[in-house]
């Protein structure tokens, strides 16, 4: 169980490093209006962190009932 765990978690780090990547780019290109781009990108990522957050918590939370069981 634990690899099948492991494996479900990497693709979730990946993801929040891809978005990283994007969120930089996006910076760079929002020169007009730079400070409402800045704070929709930022309340976007602050979302989806929580998501993901709430996921690995979820991935944890079942981990640890089958440690349990």
């Amino acid at each position: 169980m634990e690899k099948k765990y492991s494996d479900s978690i990497a693709p979730i780090y990946f993801l929040r490093y891809m978005i990283e990547v994007k969120r930089e780019e996006l910076t760079k290109l929002f020169n007009v209006d730079k400070e409402l781009q800045k704070s929709t990108i930022i309340q976007l990522s602050q979302e989806l962190d929580q998501l993901i957050n709430q996921y690995l918590n979820y991935m944890r939370s079942l981990q640890k009932e089958n440690d349990d069981s």
